[in-house]
């Protein structure tokens, strides 16, 4: 009797009993897949704003990488009803949609989809009030991303908007994180101004 081509065939059953374990975990189940399909007929800013609303955190992702994309291809309609609702979003929005969130918002100033003027009253705002997030990986990705927004807006915006939050941040009351941020955003924007300023 050969043990050997015994073994080899319970070894391959065993592999072949594992891959299917592996497979069956990998499967969705049916809610699941209810959970993440979306109506096809749909266009993409109704899409956008109903995953926003009610979809998963990997479907917020996606509707915030492609943000850009959506304002350069429907810019009055995306910033009346998509960009709110990321605005809205972000404030409970777990760690990976607010880093998603960092480099789509650079990402269309860098682009210059929208005058700055709109930029300055949606996306800077919301970076600048970001800034405060608890997490310290999110809260320094948000602060990376208005360092890099500095280099890109005018003197009057950065006077008119940044300015004031940069000398609050560094007051001695203010926690060592805070001033950190300070020095970071002042020697930024120092670069803007005439040696008197």
């Amino acid at each position: 009797m050969d043990l050997s081509g015994g073994l080899e065939q319970v070894e391959d059953d065993l592999q072949e009993l594992s891959l299917e374990r592996t497979i069956t975990k990998s499967l969705k189940t049916q809610e699941e897949i209810d959970r993440l399909t979306v109506d096809e007929k749909l266009g993409d800013l109704e899409r956008a704003v109903y995953l926003l609303s009610s979809g998963q955190e990997v479907q917020r992702i996606s509707v915030v990488n492609s943000l850009p994309q959506l304002i350069q291809d429907n810019a009055p309609e995306a910033m009346r009803r998509v960009v709110p609702k990321v605005r809205e979003m972000l404030h409970v929005a777990g760690p990976d949609v607010q880093l998603a969130a960092t480099i789509s918002f650079l990402s269309i100033l860098e682009r210059e989809i929208i005058p700055i003027s709109t930029y300055s009253s949606t996306f800077l705002q919301t970076i600048i009030m970001s800034l405060e997030v608890k997490d310290p990986v999110v809260s320094n990705a948000w602060l990376e991303t208005l360092l890099s927004v500095c280099g890109c807006l005018p003197k009057d915006v950065i006077k008119r908007e940044i300015l004031g939050i940069a000398v609050a941040k560094g007051q001695l009351s203010q926690s060592v994180q805070s001033r950190l941020a300070s020095c970071k955003i002042l020697g930024r924007v120092a670069t803007k101004f005439e040696p008197y300023m």
